[in-house]
C-alpha cells in the first residue's frame, strides 16, 4: 500500500469514529521480509491495512495495538524468530524486527496526530523527500516532528530534543534513502524518511536505452529519455518510458526541471548530446551522473570538459565507464550492469 493511500486510510478510520493504532518497523536483523520504516495501521474493529513482516507477527502487533488505543503513548516491542522455526512462521531464514506502535490522537497536540497526518498527506504529493521524526524513548517519549529541505515543517516550535545530532545525521540517512534511529544523550528518535520515486534521465534513445527503462521502472523509477533524433526516439521503441522528450539535451533537460535529486546517463555516444547534458548535470549537481564509454572516449571528453572550466575533481563525480562489471556482452547485460551501479550508488554501497 502506497503512503499516501496508508495516510488516508487512518484518516477516514478517525472520520468514522474508530480508535487506530500504527505499527512501525524501526529495526531490522537478519531476513525479516520487510524494511524498516514498513507500517500496519489496526483499527478498533480489528480491520488492519499495510503490514510489517511476511505475516509471521502481525497477529501479535494486532493483540498490541489494541492495548496501546486502551493505554495511549507509544510501546516498542521485539519480535525474534530461530532459524530453525522460521518456516513454519513465515520468516525463510530467521530474522530480527523492532517495532514502534503508536496511539493516533485524533484531537491531541502531541505525538501522532491528524494533524500530522495531515501535514504528511500534503508533503507526500510534493516532489520533495521528508522524515517524519519520533522520540521512542526517554522523558519526551512520543513527541514528533516533521523535517524537510533541511527546515523543521511540523510543529511550529522547535522541539527542545531537536538538536546538532539530528541536523548531523539526518542528511547521511537521506543521503542513502534510509530510516533508521538516531541515538542521543538520553533519548533515542526514530527518524522515517519518505521519498519521492526517483527520476532517471537518459540522454540518448539508443538500443541499451530500451531495456534500462524496463529495468529501472520495475525498480521504481521515473524514467525520461532525451533525444532530438526522430528515428530513434519513438514511442514504439520506448514503449515503457513515462517520457520521450524530442529535444536538444539542454532544451529537454530545461523542460523536465533537471534536479540534484535526479539520475542522468549519457549514453548517445554522440559528443553533440553528451557533453551539454554532463555539463548540465554538473552545474546542478545532479545526484548520480554516468556515462557511456570506453576509457580512451572518457578520457577525451574529460580533456573537452576541463577546457570549458570543469575541475578534476567535479569529474570524479562521473561514473565512466557506467556499469559495474559483471562481464556484460548484450545490450540487456549491459543494461543490468548500468542499474546494479545506479542501485549500489543510491543505497550507500559505493
Amino acid at each position: 500500500m502506497k503512503s499516501m493511500e496508508f495516510n488516508q486510510q487512518i484518516l477516514n478510520w478517525l472520520n468514522a469514529g474508530k480508535r487506530v493504532a500504527v505499527a512501525t518497523v524501526i529495526w531490522k536483523q537478519g531476513s525479516a521480509l520487510r524494511g524498516v520504516g514498513s507500517k500496519m495501521a489496526v483499527n478498533s474493529d480489528m480491520e488492519i491495512a499495510g503490514s510489517v513482516s511476511g505475516g509471521c507477527v502481525e497477529g501479535a502487533v494486532v493483540e498490541e495495538a489494541l492495548k496501546v488505543m486502551k493505554t495511549g503513548g507509544i510501546v516498542t516491542i521485539d519480535y525474534g524468530i530461530a532459524d530453525e522455526t522460521a518456516w513454519s512462521v513465515g520468516l525463510a531464514c530467521g530474522g530480527k524486527i523492532k517495532i514502534l506502535l503508536q496511539l493516533v490522537e485524533p484531537n491531541g497536540s502531541e505525538g501522532l496526530t491528524r494533524a500530522m497526518l495531515l501535514k504528511l498527506s500534503e508533503l507526500e504529493s510534493s516532489d520533495k523527500p521528508f522524515c517524519a521524526l519520533t522520540v521512542i524513548s526517554g522523558v519526551l517519549s512520543s513527541e514528533t516532528a516533521i523535517y524537510s529541505d533541511g527546515e523543521l515543517i511540523f510543529p511550529n516550535k522547535k522541539p527542545q530534543w531537536m538538536n546538532d545530532v539530528i541536523n548531523q545525521e539526518i542528511p547521511v540517512l537521506e543521503r542513502t534513502e534510509t530510516s533508521g534511529i538516531i541515538k542521543l544523550d538520553q533519548s533515542e528518535v526514530f527518524a522515517d524518511f519518505t521519498f519521492p520515486k526517483p527520476k532517471l534521465v537518459i540522454i540518448g534513445a539508443v538500443h541499451i536505452a530500451i531495456s534500462l527503462v524496463e529495468m529501472a521502472r520495475v525498480c521504481g523509477f521515473t524514467t525520461i529519455i532525451i533525444d532530438p533524433r526522430k528515428a530513434f526516439a519513438t514511442p514504439e521503441r520506448f514503449l515503457d518510458v513515462d517520457n520521450l522528450v524530442i529535444e536538444w539535451p539542454t532544451d529537454g533537460l530545461n523542460r523536465i526541471g533537471l534536479k540534484d535529486r535526479d539520475y542522468l546517463l549519457a549514453l548517445s555516444h554522440d559528443d553533440k548530446l553528451d557533453l551539454p547534458a554532463l555539463q548540465m548535470a554538473l552545474d546542478r549537481q545532479v545526484r548520480y551522473i554516468g556515462m557511456l564509454s570506453s576509457r580512451q572516449t572518457r578520457d577525451g571528453r574529460f580533456a573537452q570538459l576541463v577546457k570549458q572550466g570543469y575541475s578534476s575533481e567535479e569529474l570524479k563525480r562521473i561514473h565512466a565507464p557506467v556499469g559495474l562489471d559483471l562481464g556484460a556482452r548484450t545490450p540487456e547485460e549491459i543494461a543490468l550492469s548500468i542499474l546494479a551501479e545506479i542501485t549500489a550508488f543510491r543505497y550507500g554501497k559505493l
